[in-house]
Protein backbone atom coordinates (compact mmCIF):
# COMPACT_ATOMS: atom_id res chain seq x y z
CA UNK A 1 0.00 0.00 0.00
CA UNK A 2 1.23 3.48 -0.86
CA UNK A 3 2.06 5.56 2.21
CA UNK A 4 -0.45 8.35 2.74
CA UNK A 5 1.01 11.81 2.24
CA UNK A 6 -1.36 14.57 3.24
CA UNK A 7 0.11 17.19 0.92
CA UNK A 8 0.27 14.97 -2.18
CA UNK A 9 -2.47 16.24 -4.54
CA UNK A 10 -2.62 12.92 -6.40
CA UNK A 11 -4.12 11.31 -3.30
CA UNK A 12 -7.25 13.48 -3.60
CA UNK A 13 -8.17 12.95 -7.26
CA UNK A 14 -10.45 10.01 -6.48
CA UNK A 15 -12.04 11.54 -3.41
CA UNK A 16 -11.21 12.93 0.00
CA UNK A 17 -9.18 10.34 1.98
CA UNK A 18 -11.53 10.23 4.98
CA UNK A 19 -10.31 6.78 6.09
CA UNK A 20 -6.77 8.12 6.40
CA UNK A 21 -8.03 11.14 8.32
CA UNK A 22 -9.88 8.84 10.72
CA UNK A 23 -6.70 6.83 11.26
CA UNK A 24 -4.76 10.01 12.00
CA UNK A 25 -7.38 11.16 14.51
CA UNK A 26 -6.98 7.84 16.32
CA UNK A 27 -3.21 7.45 16.11
CA UNK A 28 -1.61 10.87 15.62
CA UNK A 29 -4.15 13.71 15.84
CA UNK A 30 -1.45 16.36 16.19
CA UNK A 31 1.75 15.29 14.50
CA UNK A 32 4.70 16.45 12.41
CA UNK A 33 4.64 15.43 8.75
CA UNK A 34 7.55 15.67 6.35
CA UNK A 35 6.69 17.59 3.20
CA UNK A 36 6.33 15.51 0.05
CA UNK A 37 6.51 18.60 -2.15
CA UNK A 38 9.14 21.34 -2.28
CA UNK A 39 7.65 23.31 0.62
CA UNK A 40 10.23 23.40 3.35
CA UNK A 41 10.92 20.74 5.90
CA UNK A 42 7.37 19.86 6.87
CA UNK A 43 4.31 20.88 8.88
CA UNK A 44 2.20 20.06 11.90
CA UNK A 45 -1.07 18.41 10.86
CA UNK A 46 -4.14 18.96 13.06
CA UNK A 47 -7.00 16.51 12.46
CA UNK A 48 -9.23 16.72 15.57
CA UNK A 49 -12.13 19.14 15.74
CA UNK A 50 -11.26 20.44 19.20
CA UNK A 51 -7.68 21.29 18.17
CA UNK A 52 -8.81 22.99 14.95
CA UNK A 53 -11.18 25.15 17.01
CA UNK A 54 -8.60 25.91 19.71
CA UNK A 55 -5.88 27.01 17.29
CA UNK A 56 -8.35 28.98 15.17
CA UNK A 57 -9.23 31.01 18.26
CA UNK A 58 -5.60 32.00 18.79
CA UNK A 59 -4.42 34.13 15.83
CA UNK A 60 -1.84 35.89 18.02
CA UNK A 61 0.21 32.67 18.31
CA UNK A 62 -1.00 30.98 15.10
CA UNK A 63 -1.11 33.59 12.35
CA UNK A 64 -2.91 33.48 9.02
CA UNK A 65 0.06 34.68 6.97
CA UNK A 66 -0.67 32.16 4.23
CA UNK A 67 -3.72 29.93 3.65
CA UNK A 68 -1.87 27.09 1.88
CA UNK A 69 1.37 25.17 2.42
CA UNK A 70 3.22 27.03 -0.34
CA UNK A 71 4.84 30.15 1.08
CA UNK A 72 3.64 33.54 -0.18
CA UNK A 73 5.82 36.09 -1.94
CA UNK A 74 8.28 37.65 0.55
CA UNK A 75 7.39 41.19 1.59
CA UNK A 76 10.65 42.52 0.11
CA UNK A 77 9.39 41.61 -3.37
CA UNK A 78 5.85 43.00 -3.10
CA UNK A 79 6.76 46.20 -4.93
CA UNK A 80 8.37 44.25 -7.77
CA UNK A 81 5.52 41.78 -8.22
CA UNK A 82 2.30 43.60 -7.21
CA UNK A 83 0.01 40.89 -8.58
CA UNK A 84 1.59 38.27 -6.31
CA UNK A 85 1.59 40.77 -3.45
CA UNK A 86 -2.20 40.97 -4.01
CA UNK A 87 -2.39 37.27 -3.03
CA UNK A 88 0.04 37.62 -0.12
CA UNK A 89 -1.34 40.78 1.50
CA UNK A 90 -5.10 41.03 1.99
CA UNK A 91 -7.91 40.48 4.48
CA UNK A 92 -7.31 36.69 4.51
CA UNK A 93 -3.65 37.02 5.53
CA UNK A 94 -3.77 40.02 7.89
CA UNK A 95 -2.63 39.71 11.48
CA UNK A 96 -5.08 40.22 14.37
CA UNK A 97 -4.95 44.03 14.54
CA UNK A 98 -5.23 44.64 10.80
CA UNK A 99 -7.89 41.98 10.45
CA UNK A 100 -9.99 43.47 13.25
CA UNK A 101 -9.75 46.85 11.53
CA UNK A 102 -11.01 45.71 8.11
CA UNK A 103 -13.20 42.73 8.91
CA UNK A 104 -16.36 44.64 9.98
CA UNK A 105 -16.81 46.13 6.50
CA UNK A 106 -16.50 42.69 4.90
CA UNK A 107 -19.10 41.31 7.31
CA UNK A 108 -21.47 44.17 6.50
CA UNK A 109 -20.97 43.91 2.74
CA UNK A 110 -21.49 40.14 2.80
CA UNK A 111 -24.60 40.16 4.97
CA UNK A 112 -27.25 37.74 3.62
CA UNK A 113 -29.77 40.60 3.50
CA UNK A 114 -27.80 42.03 0.58
CA UNK A 115 -28.43 38.90 -1.47
CA UNK A 116 -32.03 38.49 -0.28
CA UNK A 117 -32.76 41.92 -1.73
CA UNK A 118 -32.12 40.47 -5.18
CA UNK A 119 -33.74 37.07 -4.49
CA UNK A 120 -36.02 37.18 -7.56
CA UNK A 121 -33.04 37.83 -9.82
CA UNK A 122 -31.06 35.02 -8.18
CA UNK A 123 -33.89 32.56 -8.72
CA UNK A 124 -34.21 33.71 -12.35
CA UNK A 125 -30.52 33.03 -12.97
CA UNK A 126 -30.77 29.57 -11.38
CA UNK A 127 -33.89 28.75 -13.43
CA UNK A 128 -32.20 29.80 -16.68
CA UNK A 129 -29.15 27.63 -15.96
CA UNK A 130 -31.31 24.59 -15.12
CA UNK A 131 -33.51 25.19 -18.18
CA UNK A 132 -30.41 25.21 -20.38
CA UNK A 133 -29.80 21.51 -19.63
CA UNK A 134 -33.41 20.39 -19.15
CA UNK A 135 -34.00 19.14 -22.67
CA UNK A 136 -30.81 17.09 -22.97
CA UNK A 137 -30.53 13.38 -22.09
CA UNK A 138 -27.22 13.93 -20.29
CA UNK A 139 -24.82 16.69 -19.29
CA UNK A 140 -21.98 17.54 -16.91
CA UNK A 141 -23.62 18.82 -13.74
CA UNK A 142 -20.38 20.13 -12.21
CA UNK A 143 -19.36 22.41 -15.06
CA UNK A 144 -22.74 23.22 -16.62
CA UNK A 145 -24.77 23.85 -13.45
CA UNK A 146 -22.80 23.80 -10.18
CA UNK A 147 -20.07 26.11 -11.46
CA UNK A 148 -22.33 28.45 -13.41
CA UNK A 149 -24.73 29.17 -10.54
CA UNK A 150 -22.27 30.89 -8.17
CA UNK A 151 -20.26 32.47 -10.99
CA UNK A 152 -23.34 34.17 -12.45
CA UNK A 153 -24.98 34.92 -9.08
CA UNK A 154 -22.02 35.90 -6.90
CA UNK A 155 -19.54 37.21 -9.48
CA UNK A 156 -22.23 38.72 -11.67
CA UNK A 157 -25.28 39.86 -9.71
CA UNK A 158 -23.72 40.35 -6.30
CA UNK A 159 -20.18 41.60 -6.92
CA UNK A 160 -21.02 43.31 -10.21
CA UNK A 161 -18.50 41.76 -12.62
CA UNK A 162 -19.92 42.39 -16.14
CA UNK A 163 -21.30 39.33 -17.95
CA UNK A 164 -18.70 39.69 -20.70
CA UNK A 165 -15.88 39.26 -18.16
CA UNK A 166 -17.28 36.39 -16.08
CA UNK A 167 -15.60 33.51 -17.93
CA UNK A 168 -12.17 35.15 -17.99
CA UNK A 169 -12.21 36.01 -14.29
CA UNK A 170 -13.60 32.57 -13.40
CA UNK A 171 -10.69 30.94 -15.22
CA UNK A 172 -8.15 33.17 -13.47
CA UNK A 173 -9.49 32.18 -10.06
CA UNK A 174 -9.68 28.47 -10.95
CA UNK A 175 -6.06 28.57 -12.11
CA UNK A 176 -4.90 30.16 -8.85
CA UNK A 177 -7.01 27.98 -6.54
CA UNK A 178 -6.20 24.74 -8.40
CA UNK A 179 -2.58 25.51 -9.20
CA UNK A 180 -1.53 21.85 -8.89
CA UNK A 181 -4.04 20.55 -11.44
CA UNK A 182 -2.90 20.66 -15.10
CA UNK A 183 -6.54 20.88 -16.17
CA UNK A 184 -6.64 24.41 -14.73
CA UNK A 185 -2.97 25.44 -14.50
CA UNK A 186 -1.47 24.16 -17.72
CA UNK A 187 2.14 25.32 -17.33
CA UNK A 188 4.56 26.55 -14.68
CA UNK A 189 3.85 30.24 -15.19
CA UNK A 190 0.07 29.73 -15.17
CA UNK A 191 -0.48 31.07 -11.65
CA UNK A 192 1.68 34.14 -12.27
CA UNK A 193 -0.19 34.90 -15.49
CA UNK A 194 -3.58 34.39 -13.84
CA UNK A 195 -2.63 36.61 -10.88
CA UNK A 196 -1.40 39.33 -13.22
CA UNK A 197 -4.62 39.18 -15.26
CA UNK A 198 -6.77 39.33 -12.10
CA UNK A 199 -4.75 42.23 -10.69
CA UNK A 200 -4.85 44.28 -13.90
CA UNK A 201 -8.53 43.58 -14.43
CA UNK A 202 -9.27 44.66 -10.86
CA UNK A 203 -7.73 48.06 -11.43
CA UNK A 204 -9.43 48.47 -14.80
CA UNK A 205 -12.75 47.74 -13.12
CA UNK A 206 -11.84 50.03 -10.22
CA UNK A 207 -11.27 52.95 -12.59
CA UNK A 208 -14.49 52.25 -14.51
CA UNK A 209 -16.58 52.09 -11.35
CA UNK A 210 -14.97 55.23 -9.87
CA UNK A 211 -15.98 57.11 -13.02
CA UNK A 212 -19.61 56.03 -12.66
CA UNK A 213 -22.22 56.99 -10.04
CA UNK A 214 -22.45 54.56 -7.11
CA UNK A 215 -24.44 51.44 -7.98
CA UNK A 216 -26.12 48.59 -6.07
CA UNK A 217 -23.33 46.01 -6.45
CA UNK A 218 -20.80 45.15 -3.77
CA UNK A 219 -17.80 46.25 -5.84
CA UNK A 220 -19.39 49.61 -6.56
CA UNK A 221 -20.03 50.07 -2.85
CA UNK A 222 -16.40 49.20 -2.13
CA UNK A 223 -14.95 51.47 -4.82
CA UNK A 224 -17.01 54.46 -3.69
CA UNK A 225 -16.37 53.81 -0.01
CA UNK A 226 -14.13 56.02 2.09
CA UNK A 227 -10.61 54.68 2.53
CA UNK A 228 -9.14 54.86 6.06
CA UNK A 229 -6.70 57.61 6.84
CA UNK A 230 -3.25 56.90 5.44
CA UNK A 231 -4.53 54.54 2.75
CA UNK A 232 -5.28 55.34 -0.89
CA UNK A 233 -8.59 54.20 -2.43
CA UNK A 234 -6.63 51.70 -4.52
CA UNK A 235 -4.92 50.20 -1.47
CA UNK A 236 -8.27 49.98 0.30
CA UNK A 237 -9.74 48.19 -2.74
CA UNK A 238 -6.90 45.62 -2.72
CA UNK A 239 -7.63 44.66 0.89
CA UNK A 240 -10.83 43.00 -0.34
CA UNK A 241 -10.40 42.41 -4.09
CA UNK A 242 -8.57 39.06 -4.04
CA UNK A 243 -10.50 37.52 -1.11
CA UNK A 244 -13.80 38.47 -2.75
CA UNK A 245 -12.83 37.07 -6.14
CA UNK A 246 -11.01 33.96 -4.92
CA UNK A 247 -13.70 33.07 -2.41
CA UNK A 248 -16.81 34.28 -4.19
CA UNK A 249 -17.77 31.15 -6.07
CA UNK A 250 -15.31 28.29 -5.71
CA UNK A 251 -16.46 26.78 -2.40
CA UNK A 252 -20.12 27.32 -3.35
CA UNK A 253 -19.65 25.53 -6.67
CA UNK A 254 -17.89 22.69 -4.87
CA UNK A 255 -20.71 22.32 -2.36
CA UNK A 256 -23.44 22.38 -5.01
CA UNK A 257 -21.68 19.67 -7.05
CA UNK A 258 -20.71 17.52 -4.08
CA UNK A 259 -24.03 18.10 -2.34
CA UNK A 260 -26.12 17.08 -5.32
CA UNK A 261 -23.90 14.04 -5.75
CA UNK A 262 -24.61 13.11 -2.11
CA UNK A 263 -28.36 13.55 -2.64
CA UNK A 264 -28.28 11.33 -5.74
CA UNK A 265 -26.22 8.69 -3.93
CA UNK A 266 -28.61 8.80 -0.94
CA UNK A 267 -32.05 8.99 -2.58
CA UNK A 268 -33.90 8.51 0.71
CA UNK A 269 -32.39 11.79 1.92
CA UNK A 270 -33.47 13.53 -1.28
CA UNK A 271 -37.02 12.18 -0.76
CA UNK A 272 -36.93 13.43 2.81
CA UNK A 273 -36.05 16.94 1.65
CA UNK A 274 -38.68 16.94 -1.07
CA UNK A 275 -41.32 15.98 1.50
CA UNK A 276 -40.19 18.48 4.14
CA UNK A 277 -38.73 21.67 2.65
CA UNK A 278 -38.43 23.17 6.14
CA UNK A 279 -35.31 21.01 6.53
CA UNK A 280 -33.46 22.96 3.83
CA UNK A 281 -31.46 25.33 6.10
CA UNK A 282 -30.32 22.35 8.19
CA UNK A 283 -29.66 20.31 5.04
CA UNK A 284 -27.41 23.02 3.59
CA UNK A 285 -25.24 22.82 6.71
CA UNK A 286 -25.01 19.07 6.23
CA UNK A 287 -24.04 19.46 2.57
CA UNK A 288 -21.29 21.87 3.59
CA UNK A 289 -20.05 19.49 6.31
CA UNK A 290 -20.26 16.46 4.05
CA UNK A 291 -18.42 18.07 1.13
CA UNK A 292 -15.91 20.11 3.19
CA UNK A 293 -15.06 22.28 0.17
CA UNK A 294 -11.79 23.48 1.70
CA UNK A 295 -9.66 20.55 2.90
CA UNK A 296 -7.38 22.65 5.09
CA UNK A 297 -6.18 26.11 6.02
CA UNK A 298 -2.70 26.83 7.25
CA UNK A 299 -1.53 28.80 10.25
CA UNK A 300 2.05 29.84 11.07
CA UNK A 301 3.51 29.88 14.58
CA UNK A 302 4.50 33.44 15.51
CA UNK A 303 6.73 32.30 18.40
CA UNK A 304 7.97 29.09 20.00
CA UNK A 305 4.79 27.50 21.36
CA UNK A 306 3.97 24.51 23.55
CA UNK A 307 0.69 22.90 22.52
CA UNK A 308 -0.70 19.64 23.92
CA UNK A 309 2.82 18.45 24.79
CA UNK A 310 4.30 19.39 21.41
CA UNK A 311 7.05 21.97 20.94
CA UNK A 312 6.22 24.10 17.91
CA UNK A 313 8.99 26.38 16.70
CA UNK A 314 8.48 29.93 15.47
CA UNK A 315 7.78 29.97 11.74
CA UNK A 316 6.61 26.35 11.54
CA UNK A 317 3.46 25.60 9.57
CA UNK A 318 0.38 24.31 11.36
CA UNK A 319 -2.26 22.81 9.06
CA UNK A 320 -5.87 22.76 10.23
CA UNK A 321 -7.64 19.92 8.40
CA UNK A 322 -11.27 21.00 8.19
CA UNK A 323 -12.26 17.90 6.23
CA UNK A 324 -11.06 15.66 9.06
CA UNK A 325 -12.56 17.85 11.81
CA UNK A 326 -15.93 17.62 10.05
CA UNK A 327 -15.91 13.82 10.48
CA UNK A 328 -14.64 13.79 14.08
CA UNK A 329 -16.42 11.11 16.11
CA UNK A 330 -16.00 13.18 19.28
CA UNK A 331 -18.25 15.89 17.86
CA UNK A 332 -20.56 14.28 15.28
CA UNK A 333 -22.78 11.29 15.93
CA UNK A 334 -22.29 8.82 13.09
CA UNK A 335 -20.03 11.25 11.20
CA UNK A 336 -19.87 9.10 8.06
CA UNK A 337 -23.66 9.16 7.74
CA UNK A 338 -25.25 11.73 5.43
CA UNK A 339 -28.22 13.13 7.34
CA UNK A 340 -30.08 16.17 5.97
CA UNK A 341 -31.73 16.64 9.37
CA UNK A 342 -28.49 16.61 11.38
CA UNK A 343 -28.67 18.73 14.56
CA UNK A 344 -26.47 20.05 16.00
CA UNK A 345 -23.95 20.50 13.21
CA UNK A 346 -20.76 22.17 14.40
CA UNK A 347 -18.91 21.92 11.11
CA UNK A 348 -15.84 24.08 10.52
CA UNK A 349 -16.03 24.24 6.73
CA UNK A 350 -15.91 28.05 6.84
CA UNK A 351 -13.22 28.13 9.50
CA UNK A 352 -13.68 29.22 13.08
CA UNK A 353 -12.89 32.21 15.28
CA UNK A 354 -11.77 35.64 14.03
CA UNK A 355 -11.06 34.34 10.53
CA UNK A 356 -14.41 32.62 10.06
CA UNK A 357 -15.20 33.15 6.36
CA UNK A 358 -17.45 36.25 6.14
CA UNK A 359 -18.90 35.01 2.85
CA UNK A 360 -19.95 31.62 4.21
CA UNK A 361 -23.51 32.73 4.94
CA UNK A 362 -23.88 34.19 1.44
CA UNK A 363 -22.67 30.95 -0.15
CA UNK A 364 -25.06 28.91 1.99
CA UNK A 365 -27.93 31.17 0.98
CA UNK A 366 -27.20 30.66 -2.73
CA UNK A 367 -27.15 26.88 -2.19
CA UNK A 368 -30.46 27.06 -0.31
CA UNK A 369 -32.12 29.18 -3.00
CA UNK A 370 -30.93 26.80 -5.69
CA UNK A 371 -32.23 23.73 -3.86
CA UNK A 372 -35.56 25.35 -2.92
CA UNK A 373 -36.34 25.94 -6.56
CA UNK A 374 -34.89 22.80 -8.10
CA UNK A 375 -35.15 19.83 -5.70
CA UNK A 376 -37.72 18.16 -7.94
CA UNK A 377 -35.53 18.72 -11.00
CA UNK A 378 -32.60 17.13 -9.15
CA UNK A 379 -34.78 14.09 -8.46
CA UNK A 380 -35.07 13.65 -12.24
CA UNK A 381 -31.32 13.03 -12.48
CA UNK A 382 -29.01 10.09 -11.87
CA UNK A 383 -25.25 9.80 -11.96
CA UNK A 384 -23.90 8.66 -15.32
CA UNK A 385 -20.35 7.64 -14.49
CA UNK A 386 -17.70 8.54 -11.94
CA UNK A 387 -17.13 12.12 -10.85
CA UNK A 388 -13.64 13.56 -11.32
CA UNK A 389 -12.04 15.54 -8.54
CA UNK A 390 -9.54 18.34 -8.83
CA UNK A 391 -5.89 17.43 -8.30
CA UNK A 392 -5.56 19.44 -5.12
CA UNK A 393 -4.86 18.77 -1.46
CA UNK A 394 -6.43 22.14 -0.62
CA UNK A 395 -9.70 22.56 -2.55
CA UNK A 396 -12.18 19.69 -2.45
CA UNK A 397 -13.73 20.35 -5.85
CA UNK A 398 -15.53 18.08 -8.33
CA UNK A 399 -14.78 19.50 -11.76
CA UNK A 400 -16.65 16.88 -13.81
CA UNK A 401 -19.81 14.96 -12.84
CA UNK A 402 -21.77 13.39 -15.71
CA UNK A 403 -25.49 12.91 -15.08
CA UNK A 404 -28.49 11.87 -17.16
CA UNK A 405 -32.22 12.32 -16.90
CA UNK A 406 -34.13 9.38 -15.47
CA UNK A 407 -36.85 7.68 -17.45
CA UNK A 408 -38.92 7.50 -14.25
CA UNK A 409 -38.70 9.92 -11.32
CA UNK A 410 -38.68 8.20 -7.88
CA UNK A 411 -41.74 8.91 -5.79
CA UNK A 412 -41.33 10.69 -2.50
CA UNK A 413 -41.64 8.51 0.58
CA UNK A 414 -40.36 7.84 4.11
CA UNK A 415 -36.63 8.41 4.52
CA UNK A 416 -33.96 7.86 7.12
CA UNK A 417 -30.32 8.85 7.50
CA UNK A 418 -27.93 6.78 5.42
CA UNK A 419 -24.27 5.90 5.69
CA UNK A 420 -21.64 6.66 3.10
Amino acid sequence: MTEFRFDDPDQYVHGTPYAEFARLRREAPFAWHQASQVRGDGFWLVTRHRDVVSISRDPARFATHAPILADPLPRALWGTFPSLAMIADNLMTFGPEQHARFRPLATAMLAPASLLAMEDRVRAVCARIVDDVAGRPGFDFASEVALRVPVEVLFGLFLGVPDSDLARMRDCVLTINAMEDPVFCQHGAGVIEAAKALYEYGFDLFRRLRAEPPGPTLLSTLVHGEAPQGMTPEQFFLVYWFPLMAGAFDTTASTIAGGVRALLEHPEQLRRLREDRSLLPVAVDELVRWVSPVVYFRRTATADVEYEGHSIRRGQKVVLCYASANRDEEVFANPDTFDVGRKPNRHVSFGYGPHFCPGGRIGSLVIRMFLEAHLDRIAELELDGPATGTRSAWMNRIWSMPVRHRTQVPAAGPAHASAA
